[in-house]
């Protein structure tokens, strides 16, 4: 605050920003000069305090019939970012599914691939416009060309038996490990011919068997077994049938009708490859997974590639897992770390810097991408390959912090390069360091608005989200957004006394999920039976209000309100009140004023040709003045002028 002394024994207070924002957790009358006591629908934007954008009903999708249920994860193209959702809808007596985006413009993306689960926990975007959808029956792929997860080789160069009497030791190479996807695998063997039985790495798994055969002149044949048949029906053309001894996980090909024909040697080694199609779902460890993110290794994703990381079975939830470098289609069953103990699991994803921040309800950890050292010189000079580089590389675990951690999974988002995140114990908390086990690398910001968020229950506080919007990170909770200036001073300063405004939401919008892109946002919402409906795009002057009485929805202006805290003055004097000036646009707002004296509506102010409103209160009297400004429809105010008089001193 800065003060000028006209003449005549006037003195001006002058709030020239008013970017304190809220303080809630002092009395009125102790809250420092630009600070607010109260706030409805205001924030920091384009230089004044202005009311916020509308909320503007974009989408109803299948409003009456269907419903809208959002899933976990971004979904990301040319440059958008939107929100995974499935849409569910009678038609007829048939219940049909979809998936489909909502993008932070407030569009919304049906597709038209089907869904035939019945519950679907995840849904990850997984590159070329393709998603994974996790359901307790299965993974499916949808999207673009679809597709199926990726089958790995088990084994190569394996070898076969002339009779089934007694059973090798492995043979061939291990090479691939079981995807977690699928459970599915193939391995490859050399045939010599000899052997014609080869025995698989499993037993006793009931499946569909594949064999492609390349004899000595480079013909290829395919022969195949569906699930629960012993022998093949028809030989190929190459004198063979395909058998499968299921106790014995043995394959055979027998020759038919010459029984003594055996599959003959091809002069090169993995010329017969078996695929098994077991008819057992994928692992229900990965099928149980609720969150996920994408990870990149190291800084220059050149070394690390990009992995898929999932998280949250209830059945082990602080178990991770992640895929193989830029293949989200193969989840190497050894792929995975243990966080912390079983009874706390992950509940949140979030990356900072070069590190994937993994949040449990009470502790954090960081995990870090680990370079392999490669070849040394002599390996170099005996011809070793540089990928062993790669196949050296891992992660590494640290832990962050040992008492503090994320009580909204969805609340956790980048703002200003940092994580923000709504802790368990219900504070806005910040990352700003990771050292391990140090109590230094959190930060609370909430501390101007925490008498307000301890108002919140637990089961409210667990199902609040955020998204950044404008350099802003909002965080909507129960029926109100709390806004945190992340382009405030204070919060460059890394200061505990960051900028905080409040919005209310129209009428009854229940949390589900916001969706920002740092330039537009969107809110998804509906009813209480956790399905959403609506879809509202932050953004216009006006919200999106059901109207009961004539049953449809009307823009209705956005009303704003701010209150200041009392204005001190160089000296305990009384002061006599002459004029208030708001350098404002938009509508011309009433304005309240008080004191320890009195509190009183001030008449209607003039608009001057400057721009700015005057209020001429008449008499008033008191040591500091403070005001209450509002208005039914949007408005901004750059700064605020307090003319007055000295009168006396106080007795």
């Amino acid at each position: 605050m800065r003060h000028v002394f006209p003449p005549r024994n006037t003195r001006t207070a002058r709030i020239e920003t008013l970017t304190g924002g809220l303080d809630l957790s002092l009395p009125p009358e102790r809250v420092a000069p630009g600070k607010l006591t109260a706030c409805r629908n205001m924030w920091r934007e384009r230089g004044a305090l202005r009311t916020r954008p509308g909320l503007c009903l974009t989408d109803a999708v299948d409003g009456e019939q269907g419903a809208l249920r959002i899933g976990a994860g971004e979904y990301r193209r040319d440059g958008k970012t939107g929100r995974l959702f499935v849409e569910s809808h009678t038609a007829g007596e048939q219940t049909v599914r979809r998936w489909g985006v909502v993008w932070e413009d407030g569009t919304v993306q049906a597709q038209s691939t089907a869904l035939d689960a019945a519950d679907v926990h995840l849904l990850c975007d997984i590159g070329g416009e393709r998603v994974m959808a996790f359901t307790d029956e299965g993974v499916a792929i949808l999207g673009g060309e679809g597709g199926e997860a990726y089958i790995p080789t088990v084994r190569i160069n394996g070898a076969g038996v002339e009779n089934t009497d007694s059973v090798p030791a492995t043979a061939g190479v291990l090479w691939e490990e079981f995807n977690l996807l699928t459970s599915a695998w193939r391995e490859t063997f050399t045939t010599d011919g000899t052997a014609r039985y080869f025995f698989l790495l499993r037993r006793g798994v009931e499946a569909a068997i594949t064999v492609r055969y390349t004899g000595a002149q480079g013909v290829t044949v395919t022969h195949s077994l569906g699930a629960g048949q012993l022998i093949e029906n028809t030989e190929r053309g190459d004198g063979l049938r395909l058998t499968y001894q299921k106790e014995l996980g043995a394959v055979g090909l027998i020759g038919y009708p010459n029984a003594e024909l055996r599959p003959g040697a091809a002069g090169f080694s993995g010329n017969l490859t078996v695929t098994v199609r077991p008819a057992e779902q994928a692992d229900g460890r990965i099928l149980g997974m609720t969150r996920s993110v994408w990870y990149g290794g190291d800084n220059s994703g050149l070394a690390g590639g990009t992995r898929l990381f999932l998280t949250g079975n209830p059945a082990c939830p602080h178990l991770v897992h992640w895929s193989a470098v830029s293949d989200p289609t193969y989840f190497p069953e050894n792929n995975y770390l243990y966080v912390g103990v079983a009874d706390s699991g992950v509940v949140a994803f979030g990356r900072q810097s070069d590190r994937l921040i993994l949040f449990k309800p009470h502790e954090i950890y960081a995990l870090r991408y680990r370079s392999g050292e490669g070849p040394s010189a002599e390996e170099v000079a005996a011809g070793v390959s540089p990928g062993t580089e790669v196949s050296a590389a891992g992660f590494t675990l640290a832990p962050v912090h040992a008492s503090v951690g994320c009580g909204a999974p969805e609340s956790v988002c980048l703002c200003a390069g940092r994580l923000v995140f709504l802790s368990a114990e219900g504070a806005v908390c910040r990352l700003i360091g990771l050292s391990a086990w140090s109590e230094t690398n959190v930060q609370t910001l909430s501390e101007p608005i925490a008498p307000q968020l301890r108002l919140y229950s637990n089961t409210v506080r667990q199902k609040a989200c955020a998204c950044e919007y404008h350099g802003r990170y909002l965080l909507y909770i129960g029926d109100e957004i709390w806004v945190l200036d992340g382009g405030d001073e204070n919060y460059s300063a890394l200061s505990q006394r960051a900028a905080w405004y409040r919005w209310d939401t129209p009428g009854e919008l229940p949390a589900a999920a916001l969706c920002g892109g740092g330039q537009a946002a969107c809110v998804t919402a509906g009813g209480s039976d956790g399905y959403h409906r609506r879809v509202y795009l932050l953004g216009g002057e006006s919200d999106s209000v059901y109207d009961a009485a004539a049953g449809a929805y009307a823009a209705v202006p956005v009303p704003g309100m701010f209150e200041t805290g009392l204005l001190a003055g160089p000296t305990p004097r009384r002061r006599q009140l002459c004029r208030v000036q708001l350098h404002c646009e938009g509508r011309v707002p009433s304005v309240s004023c008080r004191s320890e004296w009195e509190s009183r509506a001030l008449p209607p102010g003039r608009r001057g040709a400057d721009g700015c409103v005057c209020f001429a209160p008449g008499a008033g009297e008191g040591t500091r003045f403070g005001m209450t400004v509002r208005a039914d429809a949007p408005f901004a105010v750059y700064d605020v002028r307090i003319r007055y008089r000295e009168t006396g001193w106080n007795k």
